[in-house]
């Protein structure tokens, strides 16, 4: 949801701390858009493929789960490339990197795994020391280098939520969530929003019916499994706008409602589409975590779900 990982604090009011959730990430650079763009004109006149498509890689796939878990898993990066670490691009060594990458790298789409949202960033974190390798530059690697605005990995994840409850996303989610599960995932409206990828991550596109040998489908199945597939389409029409906490605070509330708080409060909750609080988040750190304020307006202080409810709930 961040772009802005080089600021010592993160402006929630200002657009720019956040990606174009509107576009797939693949498309975020126009740059380098216009030479998939090419790249899939060559193919539509010179007819090389039924379909084709922008984007050769995928941006979720076994390898990228371990390429960010791999100081908490670390087996799963060994059973992946046969009882080896390395290369080292194949290691998160920054989170400022690897969103670099991402918007820049020549076949690099990856999105985010849920874990920079739930956890309390103990992935981030080599507390086996295990030896990782050396970097170019002759540092040993160790825990993931976080942003100016992150004093630990705690305090990381806990922002990556900020942002994922701030107004900004909560008015453009629906976008994103349109281009992965819903009606910009496929067909006409995934060619109009810049939304392809190779044919073989689509399952309408696999007819195991119509593999004839062993190899061809064993082949497939290697593709599919290193490179992942899109998800099923969940929404054919677009999905509605969450939502944003201005919006709810502006509409209006019953006065005569004062003795019935309860009843007003559950009926509040399904009006503003609010979700329970996120799992594996202790108590303890969601204190920590309620005093952080946005940069451009000092008495704006961002809250936990749960907490935001509670101070709804007294001003009543």
């Amino acid at each position: 949801m961040i772009s802005d990982y080089n600021s010592q604090d993160l402006d929630f009011d200002n657009e720019a701390t956040f990606r174009d959730l509107s576009k797939p990430i693949g498309a975020i650079n126009k740059h380098r858009l216009q030479k998939y763009r090419d790249f899939y004109k060559e193919m539509l006149e010179n007819k090389h493929t039924s379909s084709p498509y922008l984007y050769a890689t995928f941006y979720s796939y076994p390898g990228l789960i371990t390429y960010y878990l791999i100081r908490q898993v670390p087996e799963m990066l060994l059973k992946l490339q046969n009882g080896i670490y390395g290369p080292l691009e194949r290691i998160l060594r920054s989170i400022e990197g690897a969103w670099y990458q991402s918007v820049n790298g020549s076949q690099d789409f990856k999105e985010l795994t849920p874990e920079f949202y739930y956890t309390e960033g103990q992935f981030l974190v080599n507390t086996e020391k295990m030896d990782l390798g050396v970097s170019q530059d002759g540092d040993n690697i160790d825990d993931v280098v976080l942003p100016p605005w992150a004093r630990n990995s705690q305090e990381f994840t806990c922002k990556m939520r900020a942002a994922l409850e701030s107004d900004y996303v909560s008015s453009k989610i629906h976008q994103w969530i349109d281009l992965i599960f819903g009606y910009k995932q496929v067909g006409e409206q995934a060619a109009l929003n810049d939304n392809l990828f190779y044919p073989l991550t689509y399952e309408e596109e696999v007819n195991w019916d119509e593999i004839k040998t062993p190899l061809h489908k064993i082949s497939i199945q290697t593709q599919i499994m290193n490179f992942g597939m899109v998800p099923l389409q969940v929404f054919d029409k677009p999905h509605p706008q969450r939502r944003s906490r201005v919006l709810l605070l502006s509409l209006p509330v019953k006065r005569d409602l004062e003795n019935e708080k309860e009843d007003y409060y559950n009926k509040f909750l399904i009006a503003s589409n609010e979700v329970t609080p996120l799992p594996l988040i202790s108590h303890d750190h969601r204190l920590k975590c309620s005093g952080m304020r946005w940069r451009s307006s000092p008495s704006k202080t961002w809250r936990t779900s749960a907490s935001r409810r509670r101070a709804t709930t007294t001003r009543i």
